[in-house]
């Protein structure tokens, strides 16, 4: 631990960043997910051995303490989203190095979390908190912090879902939390072996273990548990439809026939196997429909075509002209019935900045004439569940299944399967849809049903409500994949009734009593300086 405190802070940053890389490493293609443990127990030891800054004001060691976390997440954050740049670059004007300044740019603002969390953590562990304790409690704290593209410290080990079934309790940040607890007394441990304190490093070393196992037990039983929950659960069969379609295609008004006869075609080959609903991803149907619109659309533009029976989930564009004549755009999904009902829409609740909705466009045209495809969207305003006989289906559209918030919204409306439609032909050829993958199943596992996933160019999959990829399809060609789903009426998780109330309202605890007893103490002796020195006088 000297050494590390003796370093420059250009190696400190430098040996932090490495960190973040070496952490990344837990994502594709590498998919090293024991490098989680390791990078976060020598994060925490950077984290507590910086040099603190003297004679400086509050403000400034707070910003201080940051830049071990900011080198920390923006390294991992490079690696990770590395695909924004392949994005960019195919669909808009952007150059290549414009591109990797948009890289650099959205890493820095992801990264600003994870430095409010290391500074947070030293400045606990400096009032007394324990370092195991604080640093938990500073990983905890920066997964609240906004992002882009959502990405946390459990993500990198979703293909081990044994160790993430605690998050029916505490949710993907907790367990996140959790992670870095085990690291936290990992690193205490060998501080205490280092100094030969033998007993403290036995007791804090087993402590890890302990940990480490237990999540690993306590996984092991739930997911048994939730296996027999789900056999003695109903099971329908849902048809997943992968189309094949280029992300250019589909703003091409002619080639729209040629889309939909596609959809059809694939619908009619999965009803003539026998389903229960047949699901095309975010976006699929090629023509606009109004917002208030309760009938499937007829003739040439018709969801339902010749042969097709339904019920059909869709993926769509909707639009609702106001009475000042302005029209207002949503990314929506339906149920299209067999005697020509249509739903009431789910509108997509969280939209993605320059994907769907461009900040500050108003003020910068620019911005607009640059990320305009597809943009311009209006958030929706409530949860709909979406029903098809005895499926009752929360819908998540792109990206919310990688948004705890959205999980959380989505139980509202008690649904007894998760669905998720997506295209992910944007970022073809890239990571990222096999991140978004795994990230979603951490909602599986937040809400025990089982998800259901209908992606354009991307891995349709389904996942089941322990967490396991149960299908997984990633081929280009288009294809109509059935699913066997559980329908789990179950009552809602504790996670998804209490959020994340009680592990906050635990971490303020439990960080709260150590500071408030050290500047009692810290007061205590203040007061007892100026007796000692009048005795002495």
């Amino acid at each position: 631990m000297k050494a590390l405190a003796a370093l420059s802070p250009r190696a400190r940053l430098a040996i932090t960043f490495g960190l973040g890389l070496l952490g990344a490493l837990s994502s594709p293609p590498f998919d090293w997910h024991f490098v989680i443990w390791p990078a976060l127990a020598f994060y925490a030891c950077m984290v507590f051995t910086a040099p603190e800054p003297t004679h400086a004001s509050r403000v400034r060691r707070f910003l201080s303490r940051m830049k071990t976390g900011m080198a920390f997440g923006f390294a991992a954050n490079l690696f990770v989203i590395r695909f924004v740049v392949v994005t960019i670059t195919r669909f808009t004007s952007i150059s290549p190095p414009l591109a990797v300044v948009a890289l650099l740019a959205v890493s820095l603002f992801q990264c600003v979390g994870w430095g409010v969390g290391s500074s947070l953590a030293r400045s606990f562990a400096n009032r007394g908190v324990p370092p195991y304790l604080a640093f938990a409690a500073g990983v905890y704290f920066a997964m609240f912090f906004p992002s882009l593209f959502p990405w946390t410290v459990v993500a990198g080990i979703t293909p081990w879902p044994v160790f993430l079934q605690l998050a029916e309790l505490v949710g993907e940040r907790g367990v996140s939390a959790l992670l870095a607890l085990n690291a936290g007394l990992c690193m205490t441990a060998v501080g205490h072996a280092l100094a030969r304190r033998r007993v403290p490093a036995l007791v804090h070393g087993g402590l890890g273990l302990a940990l480490f196992f237990g999540m690993w037990f306590e996984g092991s039983v739930r997911m048994n548990q939730v296996d027999a929950q789900r056999a003695a659960a109903p099971h329908v069969r849902i048809t997943l439809v992968q189309p094949g379609t280029n992300a250019l295609a589909r703003w091409d008004e002619k080639r729209a026939p040629e889309l939909l006869e596609k959809l059809q075609n694939l619908t009619k080959s999965a009803e003539a196997r026998g389903t229960d609903l047949t699901v095309w991803p975010e976006s699929a149907y090629p023509y606009p429909l109004f917002h208030s619109a309760r009938r499937t659309p007829p003739g040439d533009v018709a969801i339902l075509g010749p042969g097709v029976h339904g019920p059909v989930l869709f993926g769509t564009f909707t639009r609702n002209l106001r009475v000042d004549g302005v029209e207002e755009g949503y990314n929506s999904a339906s149920v299209a019935l067999g005697n020509g009902d249509l739903s009431a829409p789910y509108d997509k609740r969280k939209l993605l900045w320059f994907g769907e909705t461009v900040p500050l466009s108003d003020q910068i045209p620019w911005l607009r004439e640059t990320f305009a495809r597809g943009t311009g969207l209006l958030p929706g305003e409530d949860v709909v569940r979406l029903d098809a006989g005895p499926i009752h289906a929360g819908v998540l559209i792109c990206y919310e299944d990688a948004v705890v918030e959205s999980g959380l919204d989505v139980m509202h409306v008690e649904p007894n399967v998760l669905i998720n439609v997506t295209n992910d032909a944007w970022f073809q050829g890239t990571s990222e849809g096999e991140l978004h993958l795994r990230l979603s199943t951490l909602r599986s596992i937040e809400l025990r049903r089982d998800l259901a996933r209908s992606v354009n160019l991307g891995p349709t999959s389904m996942v089941d409500a322990a967490g396991r990829i149960r299908m997984r399809y990633a081929d280009v060609l288009p294809a109509a994949v059935p699913v066997d789903v559980a329908l789990l009426d179950l009552p809602p998780t504790p996670f998804a009734r209490f959020g994340h109330a009680p592990l906050t309202l635990a971490f303020l605890i439990a960080c709260g009593r150590p500071m408030w007893r050290s500047r009692k103490e810290k007061k205590a002796a203040a007061d007892k300086a100026p007796a000692n020195k009048t005795q002495k006088a």
